[in-house]
């Protein structure tokens, strides 16, 4: 039954695509660049006017315009009308600046309710829904949760594009 919830709140919780409400929209997370067509071709025919290097100690994505995920948190907390629920953040660099309206993909064990459980869902501009980016960070809610227990989670996230992320991987507990 908790899957069954989670996985409602994961895939109705979240905004739809296209629409921004009220909010940041993850630009922070956007290096400044221009259009680089007619300059000398150093990103291998990526004429999207941003720069393919990322940031030094960001780790490398699966997908070369991939965004880059790193440093995982979480705490435990109680959402009017949801329950107890574990927030996870974690932070996120993207050349392209499209992670949102992209996917967040997360596996979840915690070797009672959640074993290898996976969810997906749409990563919000705004704090409307499960999945949402701010301040530089993607946040999403898991529901049912016991703060006695620990939770290992592997996240990746795709921008509008599908360009995949590093995979994080932690343990989450009080």
């Amino acid at each position: 039954m908790r899957l069954v919830t989670l996985f409602l709140l994961l895939a109705t919780g979240c905004m739809p695509p296209g629409t921004d409400g009220f909010g940041g929209d993850g630009n922070k997370n956007r290096p400044d660049g221009g259009d680089d067509t007619g300059e000398e071709d150093t990103d291998n025919g990526d004429d999207t006017g941003m720069p393919s290097n990322r940031p030094d100690g960001w780790p490398e994505p699966l997908d070369a315009d991939g965004p880059s995920i790193t440093d995982l948190q979480g705490e435990f907390d109680e959402y009017p009308n949801v329950g107890d629920v574990l927030e996870v953040s974690f932070a996120y660099w993207d050349g392209q600046g499209d992670v949102k309206n992209g996917s967040l993909v997360i596996t979840v064990n915690d070797g009672h309710d959640y074993v290898d459980a996976q969810f997906e869902a749409s990563i919000a501009g705004n704090m409307n829904g499960s999945c949402w980016v701010a301040d530089g960070r993607v946040y999403f809610a898991l529901q049912d949760v016991y703060d006695s227990r620990s939770y290992d989670l592997a996240a990746m996230i795709t921008d509008r594009n599908n360009n995949r992320s590093n995979v994080l991987e932690g343990t989450l507990s009080r």
